[in-house]
């Protein structure tokens, strides 16, 4: 068994859901957040990217991105792909997540000097996350990058949804062993109670950064920095 056989999601019938004209959940707060950040940045790339929604998007939102990608269930991946069809800025891969982000890497050298938007989903239920390990390898490699994860538990926020599979939560408290590394890291979660969004309930989120950015130093009111016990 490989290393990225770990992270193979057991056998199961995925279920393919709509895609929706917006991403992001349709969580207006965080598009409007995210769209902030993601016109300064080069590339966008995502792990798990499902039916697509997300990902086409920000393509179609964000001309001037490079989007990079991957899904591993090969039904939803075919699925997806003709979701992105005509899209020339989008390079989506079936591969599974940890593999598809350390080629990314070593194919491309040179993006690790420009500034990346990571939308990091590929956890879920069935199988081992790469997450913890995704997350440390980013922040080692891509020093001005900025780490979005989705399914997020809010510390103090209980009305946004989570993530939880076995002994995984998807939390700071499972990201812990990779943050506590960095000495530098901003952390910036939601506190809005307003749901935006018109087929999905609230759902967590959370952003990691070490890099400053005007947006982060005039934060929006629905968003704060994460200080260690609290807000």
């Amino acid at each position: 068994m490989g290393i990225f056989d770990l992270f193979k999601k057991k056998e199961e019938k995925r279920i393919i859901y709509p895609t929706f004209s917006k991403g992001f959940h349709g969580d207006d707060f965080l598009i409007q957040f995210s769209s902030s950040l993601l016109k300064d940045c080069s590339h966008f790339v995502e792990t798990g990217s499902a039916e697509a929604t997300t990902l086409s998007f920000v393509s179609k939102n964000n001309p001037h991105l490079s989007l990079i990608s991957c899904e591993a269930d090969e039904v939803v991946y075919r699925h997806a792909i003709k979701q992105v069809e005509g899209l020339t800025n989008v390079d989506l891969r079936n591969q599974l997540s940890p593999e598809f982000v350390y080629k990314l890497t070593s194919e491309n050298p040179a993006i690790v000097n420009g500034k990346v938007f990571f939308w990091l989903d590929a956890h879920g239920y069935g199988f081992k996350w790469p997450l913890l390990e995704e997350v440390d390898f980013i922040l080692n490699k891509y020093p001005q990058s900025f780490i979005f994860i989705d399914d997020f538990k809010v510390p103090g926020q209980p009305q946004f949804g989570y993530d939880v599979y076995e002994e995984q939560e998807c939390s700071l408290d499972y990201l812990e062993p990779a943050l506590r590394k960095y000495n530098n890291l901003k952390i910036y979660f939601p506190k809005y109670s307003e749901k935006t969004s018109e087929y999905h309930p609230l759902r967590g989120w959370v952003l990691i950064t070490q890099l400053s950015h005007p947006v982060l130093e005039n934060l929006p009111e629905d968003i704060f920095e994460y200080t260690q016990g609290g807000k």
